[in-house]
């Protein structure tokens, strides 16, 4: 369990002011009352969420590995990408590469590399 924050009203403030400079739209609760019909709220309202938790924990991330040969890239570089769940919240990544060739990378040996996806 997380500790109770020693100055809410400190925090708060960050937040306020984050959400400004964000240009976040705050809304009021009073301000959601022409899109909700009052006479027609659910016999269960954690109904739904119960549903999207049973959902979301039958729903499996296999780990995957992925390997691409110097021999396939023009820099001579092999590359391993994995990725797998760490937690319900979190995916654990590694990513390598391993030059074949250094001399591709010109007179000083190196090259920058740079994940995306």
């Amino acid at each position: 369990m997380g500790q109770a924050d020693p100055n809410p009203d400190v925090t708060f403030g960050k937040t306020v002011a984050y959400l400004k400079s964000n240009d976040y739209r705050v809304l009021a609760l009073r301000d959601l009352e022409p899109f909700v019909h009052p006479d027609l709220a659910p016999d269960d309202p954690m109904a739904i969420v119960r549903q999207r938790q049973r959902r979301m924990a039958t729903r499996h991330l296999p780990p995957m590995r992925m390997l691409t040969l110097g021999k396939d890239s023009p820099w001579a570089v092999d590359s391993m990408f994995h990725y797998s769940l760490a937690a319900s919240n979190a995916v654990d990544f590694e990513f390598q590469c391993v030059p074949r060739d250094v001399g591709r990378f010109g007179r000083r040996g190196y090259g920058v590399f740079f994940f995306a996806n």
